[in-house]
């Protein structure tokens, strides 16, 4: 395989070198994404159902799987520097 002007072989691929960056070409592109989790499906699907007047939650139970993971990260925030504090 030859590499176009402007462009470097190492390896199998072909490298472009401009301002000291390298970008590789013929290849697959990165892809960075976010994926739903489960609390944040549910939290959607509970929206869905109180918007349609399935459920008649207040919207504070309708919106708990949003607070949840937070709610969460924080607890363990809080043990962690309790257990921290205590270990001195």
């Amino acid at each position: 395989m030859k590499c176009k002007t402007g462009f470097k072989k190492v390896g199998k691929k072909c490298l472009r070198v401009s301002n000291g960056m390298r970008a590789v070409c013929n290849s697959t592109p990165l892809h960075y994404g976010y994926s739903i989790g489960f609390f944040e499906l549910l939290g959607i699907l509970f929206i869905g159902l109180k918007l349609g007047n399935v459920i008649s939650w207040s919207w504070w139970l309708a919106l708990m799987p949003i607070y949840f993971p937070v709610v969460l990260g924080l607890i363990i925030i809080l043990i962690v520097l309790l257990a921290g504090g205590f270990r001195r």
